[in-house]
């Protein structure tokens, strides 16, 4: 970013961020009660927001930049890798929503850094930033052994066919994103055909959007068919899981409900093992009696 990007900038959001560093975010600055969603009205509010972040502000669930983006209040590349790096540090944050900021593969990067460090993020929402293959799959390489990412929203960018089969590669293998938009891109046949293989081998893949592509119908089919069986089965899971889980509950009961009759049944029994056991104590008694012998003065000797 040239020196005129960097003052624009800086006027913008109130800071250069393009020269801040985390470390230079302090605590002490930081208002006392932060926003519990993170939604940006104002861009005096990004710094502010972001030591919040920093911090692991435990309210901060969401951080939201659309509306600076709707005031023309853009982050681009260098305020999208400060996002993401003060990301790293945070445990709170689980939606992401960066929408027309124009970070670029830079700030694309940067996300797929923080994605390798942190599990927490659940939702990322790159409408419209300019990224291109570089930057997805650089955020692809980041989904191997990831396991909070549910939901994965690159629309609007510049992603061919090399992007998204690194995306399906990863894809493939990952076991907790079941959503992925990639809309209004630049995919064709081989990018598309790829993104089928991984749904047809990742059963909790249930949504890819590929509309506003260049995949072919016989393409587009494919994907529909093996979603919708993606579905089915996660639902047989669910009722499988359901199923267990009563048989479990109703082992328990069974088990404790033998337990009780086993120790409540034949109260009779009981009573007779009981007389039994009160008779076989006088028996021994008695034959203890009869063992002691009483000497003329009275005492008593075994």
């Amino acid at each position: 970013m040239n020196q005129e990007d960097q003052t624009i900038l800086s006027k913008r959001v109130g800071h250069d961020l393009s020269s801040m560093k985390v470390d230079e975010l302090q605590p002490e600055e930081v208002c006392p009660t932060p926003p519990s969603r993170g939604k940006i009205s104002t861009s005096e509010n990004l710094t502010e927001l972001l030591q919040h972040v920093r911090d692991n502000d435990g309210t901060l669930i969401e951080l939201d930049l659309t509306q600076l983006a709707l005031d023309n209040v853009k982050l681009d590349e260098s305020g999208g890798v400060l996002v993401a790096r003060v990301l790293q540090l945070n445990r709170s944050v689980k939606r992401l929503i960066v929408p027309d900021h124009g970070i670029g593969n830079r700030g694309a990067n940067a996300i797929a850094d923080m994605l390798r460090v942190n599990h927490t993020v659940e939702y990322i929402d790159l409408y419209g930033n300019d990224i291109d293959d570089e930057g997805c799959i650089s955020i692809a390489n980041a989904l191997y052994g990831h396991e909070s990412l549910r939901e994965l929203l690159l629309w609007g960018n510049r992603i061919t066919d090399k992007g998204a089969i690194a995306l399906a590669q990863a894809l493939q293998s990952n076991r907790t994103i079941t959503y992925v938009s990639l809309v209004d891109n630049q995919i064709d046949e081989s990018g598309a055909s790829a993104l089928v293989n991984a749904v047809e081998l990742n059963p909790r893949l249930a949504t890819i959007n590929l509309a506003n592509n260049n995949v072919p119908a016989s393409v587009m089919t494919r994907l529909n068919a093996a979603l919708a069986t993606n579905k089915l089965v996660q639902l047989k899971i669910i009722h499988t899981e359901d199923d267990e889980e009563e048989e479990v509950t109703e082992t328990r009961r069974s088990s404790i409900s033998r337990g009780g009759l086993s120790r409540n049944q034949n109260p009779s029994s009981r009573h007779a093992d009981h007389f039994e056991d009160e008779n076989t104590d006088d028996e021994r008694s008695g034959s203890d009696t009869d063992s002691r012998t009483e000497d003329d003065d009275g005492s008593i000797w075994i």
